[in-house]
């Protein structure tokens, strides 16, 4: 998933990620909806801008949407942990160019974490573990350069993030073996 190259930990290429580079190389972005940013990191659009009235709009709404699951999960006698992956534009923003990301974008994320709090879903925040791990390993990419999924290191702090917080809360011991 990934490896070692001169003490910085790097993304293998898996064949999704190496179709991507080939397009990249070629100069054919895969979907008209992908944006480049600096130094040939690409992006999503709707990860960049979108339209304020419409994340406006959804603000109220994604509570009582988020409460209603809350008590149809708590009827069925489930627990709830929500893991909300936060787009790359969050994680690497240096890489944008100026003037790429929407004012309403930029604050998403912590809204989503926050209404989650405010009708009481367990939740964890990626970005925030994203942001710690970028910080203390930088050249440790989380996200394909070209590409918007995570890398195995992503995915790896990912699981343990879930196993910790499931065996926190002591939800682990429904699972079984």
């Amino acid at each position: 998933r990934y490896g070692t190259v001169t003490g910085v930990q790097t993304c293998a290429r898996p064949i999704w990620g190496a179709y991507n580079e080939a397009r990249f190389e070629a100069g054919m972005l895969h979907v008209p909806r992908v944006i480049q940013g600096k130094d040939g990191w690409l992006f999503l659009k709707e990860t960049v801008a979108g339209p304020d009235a419409a994340i406006q709009h959804v603000k109220p709404l994604r509570r009582a949407d988020l409460r209603a699951l809350q008590q149809a999960a708590e009827a069925a006698g489930m627990h709830l942990l929500v893991v909300v992956s936060p787009d790359k534009t969050s994680i690497y923003p240096e890489h944008l160019l100026p003037g790429q990301m929407d004012e309403a974008r930029r604050g998403l994320y912590r809204e989503t974490q926050q209404a989650l709090a405010d009708v009481g879903i367990a939740a964890i925040d990626l970005q925030s573990l994203f942001l710690a791990h970028k910080q203390q390993a930088p050249g440790a990419l989380l996200y394909y350069k070209r590409d918007t999924h995570w890398c195995g290191l992503a995915c790896d702090i990912v699981a343990r993030a879930v196993a910790q917080e499931l065996h926190a809360r002591g939800w682990d011991q429904d699972l079984g073996p």
